[in-house]
């Protein structure tokens, strides 16, 4: 649980503290309580959400199809094993046997 998260739920306990002097009627009190919870649960689903789509220790993000800048400097860096017209399937096929898929074919189609 975040920090955020916490303090949102602490503070939804605070409000039943306020002094029933004050100018806060209990249905004020209880609408605060309420959104206040509601604001904690949201966020703590936001988070678990988000710490799914952390790229793992050791992975890097890269674009889907390669960029002319990476075909531009994998041929400088000497890969001459794939002339120009197939560094693109290449790359799609090192791609997709990463998570194969069941509509994967492993050859970059």
């Amino acid at each position: 649980m975040s920090d955020l998260v916490e303090r949102l739920k602490k503070t939804a306990d605070a409000v039943d503290l306020l002094d029933s002097g004050s100018r806060y009627t209990l249905s004020m009190r209880n609408a605060t309580k309420a959104i206040l919870t509601e604001a904690a649960d949201a966020l703590s689903l936001i988070e678990a959400e988000r710490d799914k789509l952390r790229v793992p220790e050791g992975y890097v993000l890269v674009p889907r199809e390669p960029t002319e800048a990476m075909i531009e400097a994998g041929v400088h860096a000497g890969v001459t094993a794939a002339p120009m017209p197939w560094c693109p399937i290449t790359y799609r096929a090192m791609l997709a046997a990463i998570h194969p898929t069941d509509n994967d074919h492993g050859d970059g189609r």
